[in-house]
């Protein structure tokens, strides 16, 4: 896909990182902090989404020509390559870069 793995580490990969330079993960909420302690226990990405906040269905399908990300660190959408993996709802990319460790 041409995504670096540096600088784009996939999500456990960056969990686990962070566990490994000491102290306890961060602490954001109940179903986060759940969803990062299965993660970091079997090495394996967990993630959810609250559906309440989501305006239509949930997908897990190759990213279009149209669809936009809005980064967490981010301060506006971004556009994505067509054929990245990534769970979306209509154009909104919610989750990407599914990097295999």
């Amino acid at each position: 896909m041409g995504v670096s793995g540096r600088r784009f580490p996939s999500s456990i990969e960056a969990l686990l990182r962070r566990a490994f330079k000491g102290g306890e993960p961060p602490r954001i909420n109940p179903l986060v902090d759940f969803h990062n302690s299965v993660s970091l226990r079997h090495v394996v990405p967990a993630g959810g989404f609250d559906l309440e906040d989501i305006d239509g269905p949930l997908e897990l399908r190759l990213t279009r020509q149209k669809d936009t990300f809005q980064p967490l660190d981010g301060s506006s959408e971004v556009g994505v390559e067509p054929g990245e993996v990534a769970y979306a709802c209509g154009n909104e990319i919610l989750t990407r870069y599914f990097i295999s460790l």
